[in-house]
């Protein structure tokens, strides 16, 4: 009968410290990951509603005629004055259409309802601009124009 003392032991197999070390490496990455991909889908619905809203610029521009109105829409449907403007699921928009005085000018508020942003825009129907400190038909863009979502 061979001796113990004699024969090698073979060891196979990881041990405990590099199996942890592999996990919390793993951990840390999968961590980054989903924080990224979060910070990719909250972009991905600021665009959605930042497209909704430019698609009204251009139907206010080729409009015939300016009406008065105030509208809240979620989407997924059109705008009741702009039938041909789709607004995309999960986006809120706030449309006003009104005469200051000095002609009739379309703004409107945009966001998603899982979005960071809320956008802004003011678009004169072919009058001049009666907020001075506003360049017409520029998008706005901050956290604060959230509050209609």
């Amino acid at each position: 009968m061979p001796s113990k003392r004699g024969r090698k032991l073979s060891r196979a197999g990881f041990t405990l410290v590099e199996l942890l070390m592999t996990m919390a490496i793993i951990g840390v990455l999968a961590n980054i990951a989903i924080s990224q991909f979060t910070l990719y889908k909250q972009r991905a619905y600021d665009s959605m509603a930042k497209s909704d809203i430019s698609n009204f610029r251009n139907a206010v521009v080729n409009a015939s005629t300016a009406a008065s109105f105030v509208t809240l829409q979620s989407g997924p449907t059109t705008h009741p004055n702009f039938t041909e403007v789709p607004i995309s699921i999960g986006v809120h928009i706030m449309t006003v259409s009104w005469d200051f005085g000095t002609g009739p000018v379309f703004y409107a508020y945009a966001c998603h309802v899982n979005g960071q942003q809320g956008f802004f825009m003011l678009v004169p129907y072919g009058a001049t601009n009666p907020f001075a400190w506003l360049n017409p038909n520029e998008l706005y863009q901050s956290a604060a124009y959230r509050f209609i979502c």
